[in-house]
Formats: structure tokens, sequence, C-alpha cells
């Protein structure tokens, strides 16, 4: 393992001693199962028709998830990226549903700058939890976060009006605002450019 992997391991390391302490023989357990991964700009994590088959913690770097409806209308799912000055992040770069079950995804996973990633394949995850109750445990906590995440931003598509989802991005999201473009913030937010455009001169 050379000097770059063994940092970005180490990044990894402290995300989840933040969930629960992690312990040398709790990590060389999970240490083997680990891989550094590195991709570029526009190049795409997954595709529709493809399985999620790893689950990737990002280390540097943005990307995002997207899904184009029938009529070839794109909507932004999440934004993915770890970073100190951000206030909030999403660090995990998946399709949790086609990860989970195995099933098809219907979501692009695409790199927005180039990117680092720390990946576990969920083969090697099922086995881990099924062999350590200390990784399930762990395991458990952050899928309730990403729960807590999805269902937040759900009911905020459902409940807000556009300015206000608008002015909970701005307060959540300051990091992104300057990573993206005007169109990809509107199709997060499930709104036009056009009205995204009116409400930045509102403010």
């Amino acid at each position: 393992m050379n000097t770059k992997e063994q940092k970005h391991f180490n990044s990894f390391r402290h995300f989840l001693s933040q969930i629960a302490p992690v312990d040398d023989n709790e990590w060389d357990r999970l240490l083997p199962l680990l891989s550094v991964r590195s991709f570029k700009k526009g190049e795409f994590i997954l595709r529709p028709d493809e399985t999620c088959e790893q689950m990737q913690f990002l280390v540097e770097g943005v990307a995002r998830s997207y899904f184009i409806d029938e009529n070839g209308r794109e909507f932004n799912w999440s934004f993915h990226f770890n970073d100190s000055d951000a206030r909030s992040t999403n660090m995990f770069v998946v399709d949790y549903a086609s990860f989970i079950s195995g099933s098809i995804s219907r979501l692009h996973l695409e790199c927005l700058s180039n990117i680092i990633t720390v990946s576990i394949t969920r083969e090697s995850l099922n086995h881990l939890f099924s062999h350590s109750h200390f990784w399930s445990d762990v395991g458990r906590r952050v899928a309730e976060q990403v729960y807590f995440i999805t269902h937040n931003r759900s009911l905020n598509q459902l409940a807000l009006e556009g300015k206000d989802r608008y002015a909970l991005f701005v307060k959540t999201y300051p990091y992104l605002l300057d990573r993206l473009t005007q169109e990809q913030i509107a199709s997060f937010l499930g709104i036009t450019p056009q009205s995204l455009s009116r409400l930045k001169k509102s403010n």
C-alpha cells in the first residue's frame, strides 16, 4: 500500500469513527475488502440497466446521480461530495436501491470532476455483515443516515415552494453553488432554469 492509498483509507476510517469507534482489530477486518478507485471528469460510474455492485466512499471530487424520464427530461437526484469547506456532505456514490437489492439501476452516476473513492463490493459487504456484529451495526447506522437524508429531501420537494427549496439549497449546499451549472441546480430543485434565474435575482 502506498502513501496516497493509506491517506485515502484513513479518510474513510475517520468517517466511520464518527459513527462508532473503530479499533485496529475491526479496521484490520475491513481493510482487505477495500480498494481505491479513481475516475475522470465526465466518466460514468454507473449507467441505467447496470447493477450497482460497489458502494463508494467519496474521498475527493464531486459527482451527481440523475435519471431521464420517458420524455427525455433529465432530473438530478443527488449530488455527492466530501469537502471540509462544505456545511453538508453526501459522501457515498451509490444507487442504494440497486446496491441493496441487486436490481437494475435507473440512475446515471456521473463524475462532475476528477474523483477518488474508497470502494467495497456488495458481496464483500454482505460477507462482513454476516460475520461481524460491529460492522453490521455500523452499516445499520449508515443506512439510517441515508434514509434520513432521502426522507427529508422527498418531503421538501413535496411541501416547499420553489423559492423555499432554493433558499434551503443555498443554506445547506453553499459549497455547490459555484460548482454546478444553473441547469443542474434547477433540475435538482424541480424547477426550470428560468425560474431559478428569477429566484436568484429576487434574493
